[in-house]
């Protein structure tokens, strides 16, 4: 069968496909620490008010991902601001 997800490992004894949730975890949160400190200049105290309050609530969507349905092996991730 055709593998139906990036963290997907083949079982050979039940011959399926089966998410593996550690990778998956380990994969999903090393991005959300990148995507967080790539945006962490957008809090400092100099960065205008409407800049900082759309990135904040950026920045809490990426912590909110482990809250989602589909978490760790199909994440929403949430789209930065412009």
């Amino acid at each position: 069968p055709e593998k139906s997800n990036p963290y997907a490992v083949f079982d050979y004894t039940t011959k399926q496909w089966v998410v593996n949730s550690t990778l998956a975890t380990v994969d999903v949160s090393q991005k959300r620490q990148k995507l967080l400190a790539s945006s962490d200049w957008t809090q400092l105290p100099d960065v205008p008010l409407a800049t900082k309050t759309a990135w904040a609530a950026y920045r809490q969507a990426l912590r909110d991902i482990t809250a989602q349905s589909g978490y760790p092996a199909e994440i929403i991730w949430p789209t930065p601001p412009q």
